[in-house]
């Protein structure tokens, strides 16, 4: 119970200001809220950061995790423009208005703002109250801060808006009130994430739908120049990403930008593993036979994950079944070295040669025996595969099967079969067509 004897008030420090400001929000009965109340008109430090609890700061540790298992894989360089995930103190520092507006309590805004707290004190990541309200979804809180006049366009240390983290976290009530309040629809992070790129990326339908029809920006990119139609097939297998497509194409969104490493838009829908994705790309005009800065296309990039359904789309689409990469590695070669018989036959359906090489003039036979993969050895010699051929090193397919493979950029899997077994299949199928004595 805080004094009520005026002459003996002494200062109240921010710590104190703090933890009277969680027995209001925690206390039910009227003694604790009468509390704040007094220490507020006596003057208690409102404007000035305090230390978060550690139960806090741990519950700020394990947002960042969950946002970071639920990021696709580390080498699609999204990690860079998490919101907070990058970016986290040894200790957060925030004022009384911040933590009102992370919980939700209108009542206790109310209060201090009667008081004359500073709607846009930053705490230690640069986020607003308003940036906290945002973030968690509290449209109630955000309504009446935007009405007492909050910023709207202000930026954290990773300079990422309200909107940004409203957009990120799935809030679509609290995207329209801050686009109503005149956020900027596409303003960019440090990163060159937009509130669109983020919705897209977490797969919140609803949010895309509200910032297209605010008419944010379909073709912005980041700052590895990814558009939000590249997140959105990355992550099409997650909830509402294949709808986020259709969304996309229907506003008119780049179906053959690139990358900056030239990736297409139709490599990210093959590595995002979404048939019906791809197929609203290529319905929509996409190059199916667009090639990245090593010269993959999406049909050998799906050749090489061994996703059959993804085949079979490009395939219909009529993907070039021969093309070549670096090094002049073709899809079925991609397929025969991982190991992926189903789609090897598929490809060899479609018309690719069974007998292209290489720049070391391997062909897909020596690729599948040197990575021991025995069924794929198979369905290559019974679609005529010539075990004549030699490598630019002299070796036959024979030659490779006995040899050690170079893993890198993978082929070995633990299905694969012995050195054993695929050289003796070789060697009984190679004495019946009399090339082996």
């Amino acid at each position: 119970m805080i004094l009520r004897n005026v002459r003996r008030f002494r200062p109240f420090p921010a710590d104190s200001v703090r933890a009277a400001v969680r027995a209001f929000m925690d206390g039910e009965n009227r003694e604790n809220r009468d509390d704040l109340f007094l220490l507020l008109r006596l003057g208690g430090e409102l404007n000035r950061p305090a230390s978060i609890s550690d139960s806090e700061q741990l519950e700020e540790e394990m947002k960042k995790e969950e946002m970071r298992a639920e990021m696709p894989n580390p080498r699609t360089d999204v990690w860079s423009i998490v919101p907070g995930l990058v970016l986290l103190p040894e200790r957060l520092h925030e004022g009384c208005l911040h933590l009102l507006a992370r919980e939700g309590c209108i009542e206790g805004v109310k209060m201090l703002f009667s008081f004359g707290v500073y709607l846009d004190l930053r705490d230690s990541r640069g986020r607003t109250a308003l940036m906290n309200a945002s973030s968690n979804g509290h449209t109630e809180v955000l309504e009446f801060l935007l009405q007492a006049g909050a910023e709207t366009e202000g930026v954290d240390k990773e300079g990422v808006s309200a909107l940004i983290l409203a957009a990120w976290n799935g809030h679509a009530a609290a995207v329209r009130a801050l686009l109503s309040g005149s956020a900027l629809v596409d303003a960019v992070s440090r990163a060159g994430l937009t509130a669109l790129m983020g919705a897209c990326i977490k797969g919140y339908v609803d949010v895309v739908n509200v910032l297209v029809e605010a008419d944010a920006s379909v073709e912005k990119k980041d700052w590895s120049d990814k558009t939000a139609l590249m997140y959105a097939c990355l992550r099409a297998s997650v909830k509402g990403g294949g709808e986020i497509v259709q969304v996309l194409v229907k506003a008119q969104a780049d179906v053959n930008a690139v990358s900056r490493n030239r990736k297409a838009v139709v490599m990210f829908a093959c590595e995002g593993s979404h048939c019906e994705a791809l197929q609203l790309l290529i319905e929509g005009g996409a190059n199916v036979d667009s090639a990245d800065g090593d010269g993959m296309t999406a049909l050998m990039l799906a050749s090489w994950s061994g996703h059959g359904r993804i085949v079979k789309v490009l395939i219909e689409a009529r993907a070039n079944v021969n093309a070549a990469a670096r090094f002049g590695m073709t899809p079925l070669m991609h397929a025969a070295r991982m190991g992926g018989a189903d789609v090897v036959e598929m490809l060899l359906q479609g018309g690719a040669n069974v007998d292209a090489v290489e720049s070391a003039g391997r062909t897909a036979l020596m690729q599948a025996c040197m990575y021991r993969h025995l069924e794929t050895v198979k369905v290559l010699l019974s679609a005529g595969a010539d075990t004549r051929i030699v490598s630019r090193s002299g070796d036959t397919a024979l030659a490779c099967a006995g040899q050690r493979p170079h893993c890198f950029g993978g082929g070995m899997s633990s299905s694969a079969s012995s050195t054993e077994e695929v050289v003796s299949f070789l060697q009984t199928f190679l004495k019946k067509q009399g090339d082996l004595e």
